[in-house]
């Protein structure tokens, strides 16, 4: 049986380093945020930004400001360019937008109106005007008790734009039906359960099911449990979704046509599910759009949640193509680089000799996890309940089995890397199940481990979704998935039919028996990753996303400005959403 080298990293429970950090961001808020809302509101804060900086700097906060807050900086831009007066035959583009309003996807949806409005588009904004009971912004320890500040942060700069850029801007809160809200609210106190819960219906709509994922996304966790809290911020999602039903149904009405396009912000959690779901039924085409790997990354996609990141039309006549050298060596740059933390928001791994991970001479194979709570998680389980379950599964066929190949749980680093803290710790829940069991050993989240030494030791790999998958398969080693891996129908992967096919394969490969990697497959794997990550994910310009400080730098003064750096990435955007 295996002998591994014990961590001798100090273990702590619940992240405490990231915990502290956003206790010390949260505190910093109480104090600051009043003060920046007061400088902001006398116009003296551009002449502060300087010292409000220094003082982030100073309490190592990681966030900085530009030169104004990005609102005013794109009101500004924006200052009387978009149509005010609708014109006889426009065509309607909505924008369900009900986050902050100085997101830069607010930013980019106003981009989206400003060009299409001279070719027969009129670009409407649906927002919240702090309407809703709950909302997708607010997660555990960052709720609107923790920050009183968050409803007026978010619904502030709507004012200035209403009034400066000439937008159409619609508040959520004119078109509710208060009736139908009392109504639905009576119901909602029926739900004792988290399946009556889940099972809940608006108007013949099974509205439970979209609510879930925000649930689980608020308390950052893969699985709810069957719980008081946990089933009380469920209802407080169902009562906001009967908002939205309300509020989207009478502006609908008051449009009295479809409009010729939706264009949603993410589109994966609750009330961008709903609305997708609307425009399913009614054949509105829609597009949703996320920021993806790096700085200034934008993708969409076209009646389908974006963050799938499945492209299957546009991948099928791409991959028609041959792929050319130069293209060749970008694909291998960027997968070369992830190891090394390039593109991604924070370093995960550092470089770590496998003699301090594992004794020499021993073979094995190493199950990797996602985060619990990602979206590319979340209600995403073709084959098990969950990736706990998929886990849990794992070990116990080792177990029972008695496979004679030692087994590594590598849990995700991000789980205490990341900025934001987490709040659903994988390996406590594992830890029990595998004491004692010589030949599994769990590497958790805080261990000093390198995921890319294993790899390049390893027999093969075991993950559910992660892209962690494509890595794997990039130093040719096999890689067998259990979740909804965005590429888990390629060749360079093996994807079982079900269950029961999982473990068939897994026994193969347990036994020895690889499917065999060769030059071809390694060429597919390159276009694959040129395709996603070079083709499919456009870099804007002139606005620097800078995600682990928290910053966005603008290095534009107009609209028009930003209209023409980006004059390309746009263009192509519209031959695509645009055409029937």
């Amino acid at each position: 049986m295996i002998s591994f080298i014990s961590s001798k990293i100090e273990r702590r429970s619940m992240s405490t380093d990231n915990i502290k950090y956003f206790r010390k961001l949260q505190l910093f808020k109480r104090v600051f945020q009043p003060m920046i809302y007061l400088l902001d509101n006398t116009r003296v804060l551009p002449f502060m930004v300087p010292f409000v900086n220094w003082t982030m700097r100073k309490f190592k906060i990681k966030r900085q400001l530009q030169r104004d807050l990005n609102y005013r900086l794109i009101a500004k831009a924006l200052k009387g360019r978009l149509n005010r007066a609708p014109k006889d035959g426009e065509k309607k583009i909505l924008f369900p937008f009900f986050t902050s309003g100085d997101n830069i996807f607010l930013l980019i949806n106003m981009l989206i109106t400003f060009r299409l409005q001279n070719k027969g588009y009129r670009g409407v904004f649906i927002i919240c005007d702090e309407n809703l009971p709950i909302c997708t912004n607010e997660r555990i320890n960052k709720t609107r008790k923790e920050d009183k500040f968050l409803c007026k942060n978010c619904y502030r700069p709507y004012h200035l734009y209403a009034k400066v850029i000439g937008a159409e801007f619609l508040k959520l809160s004119d078109f509710i039906e208060p009736n139908f809200i009392e109504e639905a609210k009576l119901k909602i106190e029926k739900c004792r359960t988290l399946e009556d819960c889940k099972n809940f219906s608006l108007q013949g709509v099974e509205v439970g099911h979209f609510a879930e994922k925000s649930v689980m996304r608020f308390f950052l966790t893969g699985k709810l449990v069957e719980c008081e809290e946990h089933i009380r911020v469920y209802k407080k999602f169902l009562n906001s979704l009967a908002h939205i039903s309300s509020g989207w149904s009478a502006i609908m009405e008051d449009i009295n046509t479809n409009p010729e396009l939706v264009i949603l912000y993410n589109g994966t959690l609750s009330f961008e599910s709903y609305i997708r779901a609307y425009c399913k039924q009614k054949e509105i085409d829609y597009i949703t759009h996320e920021t993806y790997v790096g700085q200034n990354s934008w993708i969409y996609k076209k009646n389908d949640e974006v963050m799938k990141l499945t492209w299957n039309e546009q991948w099928k006549e791409f991959n028609k193509k041959k792929l050319s050298e130069e293209q060749s060596i970008k694909a291998q740059d960027f997968i070369e680089g992830l190891r090394h933390g390039k593109q991604m928001y924070a370093k995960l791994n550092e470089p770590t000799p496998l003699e301090t991970m594992v004794k020499k001479d021993v073979e094995f194979a190493v199950l990797f996890t996602n985060l619990n709570f990602d979206t590319a998680v979340l209600g995403r389980n073709p084959h098990f309940n969950s990736m706990e379950d998929w886990i849990i599964q794992v070990i116990d066929y080792w177990i029972k089995e008695q496979i004679a190949l030692n087994l590594i749980i590598r849990i995700h680093p991000g789980e205490v890397k990341l900025i934001t803290p987490s709040a659903d710790f994988i390996g406590p829940k594992i830890r029990d199940r595998i004491k004692g069991v010589s030949n599994i050993i769990l590497f958790d989240a805080m261990d000093k481990v390198d995921s890319y030494t294993l790899i390049e030791n390893m027999k093969f790999g075991l993950i559910y979704s992660s892209t962690i998958g494509l890595e794997i398969s990039y130093l040719n080693k096999l890689c067998l998935i259990a979740g909804d891996a965005f590429y888990k129908n390629e060749d360079f992967v093996s994807f079982p039919k079900d269950r029961t096919d999982y473990f068939a394969i897994l026994k193969e490969m347990t036994s020895g028996t690889y499917p065999e990697k060769n030059e071809e497959t390694k060429k597919n794997l390159l276009k694959f990753i040129y395709f996603i990550y070079f083709h499919r994910v456009k870099r804007l310009k002139g606005i620097n996303m800078d995600h682990a400080n928290h910053v966005n730098l603008f290095s534009f003064e107009t609209i028009e400005e930003l209209n023409t750096m980006n004059n390309e990435v746009f263009e192509e955007f519209e031959a695509e959403v645009l055409n029937k």
